[in-house]
Parts: structure tokens; C-alpha cells; sequence
């Protein structure tokens, strides 16, 4: 009866290896996407100020162009 007992415990503990094998396989490919994230996101952060900072720069020579154009035309 103790061998069967054995035989039992060892299949379990088989499964849970085989179980824990899978486990830590798919954490690695969570850890993989994740750090694909962060970086992307880090990205973005960079080029959305960057198109910020633009965006101002146009924004302030567009109002600089009209104010002399209101000014030269005499309509201040």
C-alpha cells in the first residue's frame, strides 16, 4: 500500500513540476511584453512632447504672422 501511495505522490509531484514549468515559461513571456510596453510607452512620452513643443513653436510664429499682418493692415 505504501508503494502505491508513493506512486501517487510521485505522479502529483510530477504534475505540479510540469504545472510550475508552464507557469514560469508563460511569466517569461509576460516579463518579455511588459518591458515591450514600458519601452513603448517611454517612447511616446518622448515624441508626444516633442509634438507638443512643435505644436507651440507653430502656434506662437502663427500668432506673430497675424498680429503684424493686423498691424500692417491697420486693423489693431
Amino acid at each position: 500500500m505504501a508503494s502505491v501511495t508513493n506512486n501517487a505522490l510521485n505522479r502529483e509531484i510530477g504534475e505540479l513540476k510540469t504545472r510550475m514549468d508552464s507557469t514560469e515559461t508563460r511569466l517569461e513571456r509576460m516579463e518579455v511584453k511588459i518591458d515591450t510596453l514600458v519601452e513603448t510607452i517611454a517612447m511616446s512620452r518622448g515624441s508626444l512632447k516633442t509634438l507638443l513643443a512643435i505644436g507651440s513653436v507653430v502656434a506662437a510664429i502663427t500668432a506673430g504672422i497675424t498680429s503684424l499682418i493686423t498691424w500692417a493692415l491697420g486693423r489693431h
